[in-house]
């Protein structure tokens, strides 16, 4: 009898146990894009855009960037320019690193310059 109710204890105690399962983990899918668009627009449209010295069409205009050998955008120098009188050179410097995908940089070619500019040409 003895043995009887040590059999059922046995089985009561480890026969009712359920063993924990852990779901293994599963990284999330990193989505690696190597360049990043940003799309230029003016006010007047029209404006002749160039990015870092480099020419790249009347605004509206879509640029794509491509990272450097550090993984990173850098620096961007937009510069708008007018194509009508009364319209002033527009410019921005934008981190490119700081800025989401597909942002759009605008300008107004209305603008005045902030400050007057000086000639500093000494070879006159």
């Amino acid at each position: 009898m003895k043995n009887i109710f040590v059999i059922l204890f046995c089985l009561v105690l480890f026969g009712c146990a359920t063993q924990k399962t852990t779901k293994s983990f599963i990284p999330t899918k990193i989505i690696y894009k190597p360049t990043k668009d940003i799309i230029v627009i003016t006010n007047p449209t029209g404006a002749v855009i160039e990015v870092n010295n480099v020419y790249y069409g009347k605004s509206p205009v879509e640029v794509s960037f491509k990272k450097n050998s550090w993984n990173l955008f850098g620096n961007a120098i937009i510069v708008a320019n007018p194509v009508k009188d009364g319209q002033y050179v527009q410019r921005k410097n934008i981190d490119l690193d700081s800025i989401p995908d597909n942002s759009k940089i605008y300008f107004n070619m209305n603008l005045i310059p902030a400050s007057k500019e000086y000639d500093i040409n000494i070879n006159k």
